[in-house]
């Protein structure tokens, strides 16, 4: 894969602040995930598959709204290409995507973890 120095100035502001989004505001509920995931895992309750399917789920690019278009929308490099330059000039905006991304990351991390509590 060769970089490219100018195709990651489209995208990298968008991505910076989904990976902050995503996972250092919504990181209380992400580590309880994970504690839930490798305990289940070292117990044997989850076999390596059934691990590495939620592990999947984890790490799978979120679904949205976006609030320009009013259409779902799930977090691509096209997306972030789409949106970067827009968020650096809207604080506004940016601010939303942000809280958005935080609130869909939570619900997610919330909706595996009573999967996994279900199995304990």
């Amino acid at each position: 894969m060769q970089f490219n120095d100018t195709e990651v100035t489209q995208y990298e502001y968008s991505v910076a602040r989904y990976f902050k989004a995503t996972l250092i505001d919504a990181h209380d509920r992400l580590v309880e995930v994970w504690k839930k995931l490798v305990d289940l895992k070292i117990r044997g309750v989850l076999t390596e598959d059934k691990f590495n399917n939620y592990i999947e789920t984890l790490s799978t690019p979120l679904k949205f709204v976006d609030p320009l278009t009013n259409r779902e929308v799930i977090f691509t490099k096209d997306y972030a290409k789409t949106i970067s330059s827009k968020m650096k000039s809207d604080s506004s905006l940016e601010q939303q995507l942000m809280t958005l991304w935080t609130q869909k990351a939570v619900e997610r991390y919330e909706s595996i973890l009573a999967e996994l509590q279900k199995l304990s």
